[in-house]
């Protein structure tokens, strides 16, 4: 039911709610304390209550933050602002640490990758379906990319699954199936969830969110911990970008029209790469070479070198 009403309110962009103007607040006062790194700590009651609201902001969970803040871009409600702190007239950047908080909210950890990514099959690598870094690719996977989770896990995991039963697994494709894969953070959390208590090798991807450029989740026992914790990360439906850009005036969200333009393309091209669900076309797993051993350079090739 949370989910529902969430994407209900979403789905009414003029109902300005009092939710929406709390969480606007915190923002702007967690912003002033990032980013004003010059602000005099010798006025402490204004330093604590922005301190206090940074620490706020970071402890709402992802469930609620993010359709929040998504909601406010939708509304270019979050805009810099001149704000005066002890007689000093600075900028705070607030628009700048929305996005940034946007980005680490949608829990994307991979880099620039490859055309044949598992979040994005569909790219050829020609044209514009070329290498998608997750700082571009944040925006469209809330409207439209998180439409194929179900897809990308089903394609990786039986890449997995064929990996793990090899007589010899190869290590180090192995580490690379489980790094590209936790690249999708929390959104792969459910079907972990839901395979580990009989594949105890998922245990391999677990350990790998634990490292830092994979979110220092600090998991011990996953199982046990996801149970207490899923609803923190229950996100409505993704609405789809065409749907999005019929409900409010896209060029509110704090990137380029080229981007936006990319997005109508990506739409497009995953539309048409899932009706046709040939993974094996573009996926690098199906490219490496077959060998006992493969090595980075292996890799490399089957990943970039069409």
């Amino acid at each position: 039911m949370k989910n529902i009403i969430l994407l209900v309110l979403l789905l009414v962009p003029l109902a300005v709610k009092a939710a929406d103007a709390d969480y606007a607040s915190l923002l702007y006062k967690a912003s002033a304390f990032e980013s004003l790194i010059a602000l005099d700590k010798s006025n402490a009651e204004k330093y604590e209550d922005l301190k206090a609201a940074s620490v706020q902001l970071k402890s709402i969970p992802i469930s609620e933050a993010l359709p929040e803040m998504m909601t406010l871009f939708e509304r270019k409600a979050i805009t810099n602002r001149v704000e005066k702190f002890d007689g000093t007239t600075v900028t705070n950047y607030a628009a700048s640490y929305a996005y940034k908080r946007a980005f680490l909210l949608t829990g994307l950890t991979f880099g620039f990758n490859s055309y044949g990514h598992i979040a994005f099959p569909w790219l050829t690598g020609n044209g514009q379906l070329m290498t998608i870094p997750s700082t571009l690719y944040s925006f469209f996977w809330w409207y439209e990319g998180r439409r194929y989770v179900e897809q990308i896990w089903s394609a990786w995991y039986g890449c997995w699954r064929a990996e793990c039963e090899r007589d010899y697994p190869r290590p180090l494709v192995r580490k690379t199936l489980a790094d590209e894969i936790c690249g999708l953070g929390y959104h792969v959390f459910p079907y972990i969830y839901q395979n580990l208590e009989s594949d105890k090798s998922l245990n391999e991807v677990v350990s790998m969110f634990n490292e830092p450029n994979h979110g220092s989740w600090r998991i011990k026992d996953f199982s046990e911990w996801y149970r207490t914790n899923s609803e923190k990360f229950a996100l409505p439906s993704a609405e789809t970008f065409s749907a999005a850009s019929k409900r409010f005036d896209i060029s509110n969200l704090p990137v380029s029209p080229t981007t936006l333009d990319l997005m109508q393309v990506w739409e497009k091209a995953a539309s048409e790469f899932y009706r046709s669900n040939n993974i094996s076309s573009n996926y690098w797993y199906y490219k490496i070479q077959d060998k006992e051993v493969n090595s980075e350079e292996d890799i490399f090739q089957a990943k970039y070198v069409k």
